[in-house]
């Protein structure tokens, strides 16, 4: 790794220890580099592990960001807890990630954003396959209670956003700045893979061409959001609590689900309970809401209906 932080522990989160306004211009493999899934391969940019706590891996303030061009992984966390990652460059229009931009693998209580750019991982230089698979933008594997909020995930191989066997998370905020803007990935904006991936909100995200009708070109090739191998009990869309002077009140969270060359949210098989109300769901190339093999227990889609 670049720069790696093994079992750092901070209590204080005033005094975490900052990574900041670093370039890490490449640590390339030119032979196996292990899976990103299964643990942290070589030659990570970042890598925090063994049970670190309280790290902040970037900033909001200028010059604070990280860039990281040509790494396996840009920023592995591994088994830790309360790792902030902000305002970070990962990848570049001709400088791509190999494997994946970020990894959150069996950690919890971490916050991905706001203000990371996370842009072609493997989109365009497709590297040999010996060295490694790639996994896509932004990955949770485990874990959970992570936020992942305000990032713009872009051009990524083969997912955005790939959720494996990780619950309660909160993907997208329905607040300013709170939303994801997930488009032109070579396959799904979001998949959320098994049975361990249950409670997860995705929430006020931008899903494919940011507004619908432009007639553009950044829809995922994939589904907007795809739920499959068991993944149930999650929410898209939804509501949230929001406090008022005198009380609180639920408010609708929707996700723009635009132009997306499959389904604009399909559930597939085993996967069941899984909330889709509140979106907006236009252009998708398949249907808006697809349920198949089973998924969601074949529960009959909405209509429209016309007074």
């Amino acid at each position: 790794a670049g720069i790696k932080f093994d079992g750092v522990v901070h209590s204080v989160p005033a005094l975490a220890n900052r990574v900041i306004g670093n370039y890490f211009p490449g640590n390339f493999a030119a032979s196996a580099v292990g899976d990103p899934l299964a643990g942290p391969p070589a030659g990570v940019g970042i890598l925090v592990a063994n049970g670190s706590s309280n790290v902040l891996i970037g900033g909001q303030f200028p010059g604070e960001a990280n860039l990281m061009l040509y790494q396996p992984v840009g920023i592995y966390v591994e088994q830790s807890s309360n790792i902030t990652i902000a305002g970070n460059n990962l990848g570049a229009s001709d400088a791509e990630m190999m494997l994946a931009g970020i990894v959150l693998h069996d950690s919890t209580n971490c916050t991905v954003g706001p203000n990371n750019t996370i842009l072609n991982t493997d989109a365009t230089m497709q590297w040999d396959a010996s060295v490694g698979v790639p996994v896509g933008g932004l990955i949770l594997v485990g874990g959970e209670k992570n936020r992942i909020i305000g990032n713009l995930v872009q051009g990524n191989n083969p997912y955005g956003i790939y959720v494996q066997d990780s619950a309660n998370n909160q993907i997208g905020e329905p607040v300013k700045n709170g939303e994801n803007t997930i488009l032109k990935s070579l396959s799904d904006g979001i998949r959320m893979h098994g049975a361990g991936a249950t409670g997860n909100m995705i929430q006020g995200n931008y899903i494919g061409e940011k507004l619908f009708g432009l007639g553009g070109t950044d829809g995922n090739a994939g589904a907007g959001v795809r739920i499959e191998a068991g993944a149930s009990d999650n929410t898209i869309g939804g509501s949230y609590l929001q406090k008022l002077p005198n009380g609180a009140v639920n408010v609708p969270a929707p996700n723009a689900i635009y132009d997306n060359t499959g389904d604009g949210v399909a559930v597939d098989g085993a996967s069941t309970g899984n909330r889709i109300t509140y979106n907006s769901i236009s252009g998708n190339h398949q249907l808006g809401i697809a349920l198949t093999n089973g998924g969601n227990n074949q529960f009959p889609q909405p209509l429209n209906v016309v007074a």
